[in-house]
């Protein structure tokens, strides 16, 4: 069957002193194939009858041959005996294996897998298949096709970059980058947070400013309540120094303003309006002892 391999097994060859080697001769399109071994394999790569001729040798150097045809066919290229999602003749045209689940294989690495490439028309061995410098993988993930190399000077986002530098500098080719910064809102929140604090700054100069003039006045109040409420109180506990006047008579108003005596009203007023002046009483005073005199010498001269 074409794209399988023919395994040439030799049919039991026997010798009285012992074969020892076996060669097999496979014609080719006039090219002659020579493989050796008891049991050897061969991959047909075109449909066709082909010619093995298998020779025998024994330890004594005698030899025998065997000559036969193989037939090769074409398979149904749409036939998937090993039921991997992939037809016969496209494993094939590929190299891959008809006889072997390989459909989730990626053997280009280039982010399909081989059924993602059966499905999409991609080569699965070649990471670009349309050349234009992207991997079919992210083409196809990115809504691009990587069977047209037109595409790779694309701008589906219309951010004024192609698909080919989105691809080199990471970015997405459907996520427009002008729009991704415009949503940038990090500076605007820096500058209001900015604001604020300025403005908490502001307030709290204002406040300890105003806190220290209410405590000024405050304590302006304060004095002045203080001067008033003491003012009158020690007006009237004050007595008035009378120049000259004696200590006795200052001691015993005093103590007559603190024991609160009686009648200190307008009787008070008026004995101390009849009372005489601290000058006065001094003249009185240096009357008396001339008047004594005086009186002495009267009495003398009466005497005698």
């Amino acid at each position: 069957m074409l794209g399988e391999y023919a395994v040439l097994r030799d049919n039991g060859s026997v010798d009285n002193v012992g074969i020892v080697e076996y060669t097999w001769k496979i014609d080719v399109d006039g090219t002659i194939v020579t493989l050796t071994g008891p049991v050897v394999t061969y991959l047909f790569g075109d449909p066709g009858n082909y010619t093995v001729t298998e020779i025998v040798k024994d330890a004594e150097g005698q030899s025998n041959e065997t000559t036969f045809i193989i037939h090769v066919m074409v398979p149904d290229p749409e036939s998937d005996d090993d039921e991997d999602g992939l037809p016969y003749g496209w494993e094939i045209r590929y190299g891959l294996n008809p006889e072997v689940d390989d459909g989730n294989l990626d053997y280009d690495h280039d982010g399909l897998s081989n059924r993602e490439e059966y499905m999409k028309g991609t080569d699965p061995t070649n990471i670009d298949t349309d050349g234009d410098g992207m991997p079919d993988g992210w083409e196809v993930s990115n809504g691009l096709n990587p069977l047209d190399s037109s595409d790779a000077q694309s701008d589906t986002d219309k951010d004024d970059i192609p698909a080919i530098d989105e691809f080199r500098r990471g970015t997405s080719p459907q996520v427009s980058d002008k729009v991704e910064k415009e949503k940038d809102y990090t500076p605007v929140i820096v500058g209001v947070l900015l604001i604020i604090l300025i403005l908490l700054l502001l307030v709290w100069i204002y406040i300890e400013r105003s806190g220290r003039r209410l405590r000024h006045i405050d304590e302006k109040l304060q004095n002045l309540e203080r001067e008033i409420e003491r003012g009158p109180a020690e007006e009237e506990k004050e007595t008035p120094e009378v120049p000259g006047a004696v200590e006795g008579e200052v001691e015993e108003t005093k103590e007559a303003e603190e024991a609160g005596v009686e009648g200190a009203g307008e009787e008070g007023v008026e004995e101390e309006e009849k009372k005489p002046s601290p000058e006065e009483e001094i003249e009185e005073t240096e009357k008396i002892p001339e008047e004594k005199g005086e009186g002495e010498k009267g009495e003398e001269e009466e005497k005698e």
